[in-house]
């Protein structure tokens, strides 16, 4: 089974931000997508939850085709049949909010890098041992960034994207205590966050640079 890292850790490192756009008309969320993308960040994705979710995600889709940085994933995919969907609208990479074994290996399948939702040991493990060794932490903000440093004890090999509740005043917190990156949807609405988001520094990257 293919190890997700290679295309989460390249893109994060970057820029350590998901930006997740959930709930706007397919238009806006095209054009939303192209100012994050022209922010600097690169992993963007759209939730398909709706039918109009998903003429988003294939207008993206068609947004990003041209330009080799401009990423766009489908989140919220819990079934196999979520997998095909978001392969048909163009999905570069798949997001999930739980660990659901049928459709990681559909994605597999597919080629398709897939970031898993954990939030126990159980689940961590369970994502390991089908090679994903980057996780979504979720929901993030119930588990706070003191869950990060607890979790490398067990699990060093697994780095860890925070997401649910991050926003501004919390989303360094997270980064500082070891995740790779964060996944921002709600705060997104505040036209100042993203100029903040797209400015913050992955931790690799910063690390690199003091070792310099």
């Amino acid at each position: 089974m293919a190890d997700n890292s290679d295309f989460f850790l390249r893109h994060l490192t970057v820029s350590p931000v998901i930006a997740i756009l959930r709930g706007l008309p397919a238009a806006e969320t095209v054009e939303m997508a192209v100012r994050c993308w022209d922010s600097g960040i690169r992993l963007v994705e759209v939730p398909l939850q709706s039918q109009e979710a998903y003429l988003a995600l294939k207008g993206a889709a068609e947004a990003a085709s041209a330009h080799p940085d401009r990423q766009i994933g489908a989140g919220t995919i819990c079934t196999p049949d979520d997998v095909d969907r978001a392969q048909e609208a163009g999905a570069q990479f798949l997001v999930a909010p739980g660990f659901f074994p049928p459709s990681i290996r559909g994605a597999q399948e597919l080629g398709l890098p897939i970031l898993p939702g954990v939030a126990t040991p159980t689940e961590i493990h369970g994502a390991l041992s089908m090679s994903l060794n980057v996780q979504k932490l979720f929901p993030s903000d119930m588990a706070g960034p003191g869950t990060l440093k607890t979790l490398a004890g067990p699990f060093p090999q697994v780095s860890f994207v925070a997401v649910g509740g991050v926003t501004p005043s919390n989303a360094q917190d997270f980064l500082d205590a070891g995740a790779v990156g964060v996944g921002v949807g709600s705060a997104l609405g505040d036209p100042s966050a993203l100029d903040y988001f797209s400015h913050l520094e992955s931790p690799t990257k910063r690390k690199n640079s003091a070792d310099d």
